[in-house]
């Protein structure tokens, strides 16, 4: 479970980087800095740096959030990696907690229950166009409509270089010919990370999420890496239980905005 668990403590060291974006890496932290100009496009994981070091820590992010003309980062501190007085000195300095505060992870290297889900058919995203059926399901739900037009727009410029990516895969559920569902998967060598995993309001309770976790599941298996890890929300927790996995840990976040930016 050790290299399933880093996955998630920092799973932006092993998403793949586009040229727009950026990724730094030390002894210390793993920063992310994405295309966007909010919080949740610039995250910092994967912390090792002590307590009684957090002061210089804070102000070198600060500094390389500053040189990329961002406004804000997100911090994650994992537990059991780090303790609850780290959680307190962030927020001592000014931290605010984010919405959700945290998530759990949890892993799962048995395949789930035999479940049969005869109207709900899987594929993978291949092409631009249904890649946009994938960013519409997912925008809706995530109540992130806002975003849409600008993400449909980065489609039409990057789509067919990110569908080719085969180490992060995104999927589209349907029940007939409606888009009813949306998941991601990162493929590592160990094991897969599962993102966004998403059902449309109106088909929820009929089994789309547990289908779309046990296709990313017999697709890991097909690589040779039958363990999947995620950060699970307060919807999705329950069903993940009831499909087997274990939780190791929990990730939370809190959200650093620059006085002077």
């Amino acid at each position: 479970m050790g290299m399933l668990f880093e996955l998630a403590a920092a799973p932006a060291r092993f998403d793949s980087i586009k040229p727009e974006e950026e990724l730094v890496v030390d002894e210390e932290l793993v920063a992310f800095f994405g295309t966007g100009n909010d919080a949740r496009s610039s995250v910092v994981q994967g912390l090792r740096a002590p307590v009684s070091n957090i002061d210089s820590t804070i102000e070198r992010v600060r500094a390389m959030v500053r040189a990329r003309g961002r406004r804000a980062i997100t911090w994650e501190v994992v537990f059991p990696t780090h303790t609850r007085a780290l959680v307190g000195a962030l927020m001592a300095r000014g931290m605010l907690l984010s919405h959700p505060t945290h998530a759990v992870i949890m892993a799962l290297t048995d395949a789930p229950a035999p479940t049969r889900f005869d109207d709900i058919r899987m594929t993978s995203v291949d092409t631009k166009e249904e890649f946009k059926v994938h960013v519409g399901v997912t925008h809706e739900v995530f109540d992130i409509l806002d975003r849409l037009p600008r993400e449909l727009a980065r489609i039409d410029r990057f789509g067919d270089r990110d569908v080719a990516d085969r180490a992060f895969v995104r999927y589209v559920a349907r029940i007939g010919d409606d888009p009813v569902g949306a998941s991601t998967a990162t493929f590592t060598k160990a094991g897969v990370m599962l993102h966004s995993g998403c059902t449309r309001v109106a088909y929820r309770n009929r089994g789309v999420y547990s289908a779309m976790v046990a296709h990313r599941f017999h697709q890991a298996a097909a690589r040779g890496t039958p363990a999947l890890v995620v950060r699970a929300g307060a919807m999705s927790r329950p069903i993940l239980q009831k499909l087997g996995f274990r939780e190791l840990g929990e990730v939370h976040f809190l959200v650093d905005t620059l006085a002077d930016a």
